[in-house]
């Protein structure tokens, strides 16, 4: 099963900064979530007439979770490329994920059993930045909430689930 999910993001005003289409897959089990969504949208926007090269880009989730567990580590490589030659190299890691919790989450969409899976996050392109990050996903859902946050722990972003239409 394939799933498409449009996603939003607001500043602090409400206002909208853009969407995008995300896509995640179960395939025996396992839930698969595109690296692609780790990947700020508004500093993708100036590529966006490039040609883009792209190796790796899955996380696994896999279906009986418990607290505790240590969860594969991913690892995306992306090229972009002008007239055949190469602008620009990014590297995106994700690193010591672990099942923190179990845990009841409500949001504008209802409320729901989740698991928090916890990781580092290191990205490479001009510069390295490294940061953490939360996520709870539940099951027939997927990813129900998202922070973000600096190395030093500062909440940098956050994504709630707001609606679910089948």
């Amino acid at each position: 099963m394939t799933t498409e999910v449009t996603s939003e993001q607001f500043d602090n005003k409400g206002k909208s900064l853009g969407s995008v289409q995300l896509s995640a897959k179960c395939e025996n089990g396992v839930y698969y979530m595109d690296m692609k969504n780790y990947m700020n949208q508004q500093s993708m926007e100036s590529y966006k007439d490039m040609e883009m090269t792209l190796e790796g880009g899955n996380l696994e989730i896999p279906a009986n979770l418990k607290a505790g567990d240590m969860l594969k580590n991913g690892d995306m490589k992306m090229s972009f490329s002008s007239g055949g030659m190469t602008v620009m190299n990014m590297t995106i890691a994700i690193s010591n994920r672990k099942v923190e919790a179990v845990e009841n989450l409500t949001t504008p969409a209802g409320t729901f059993e989740c698991y928090k899976i916890t990781y580092d996050i290191a990205t490479k392109m001009m510069i390295n930045v490294k940061g953490k990050g939360a996520e709870w996903y539940c099951k027939d859902v997927g990813m129900v909430k998202s922070e973000s946050y600096s190395a030093d722990g500062k909440l940098m972003g956050s994504t709630v689930l707001a609606s679910v239409k089948k």
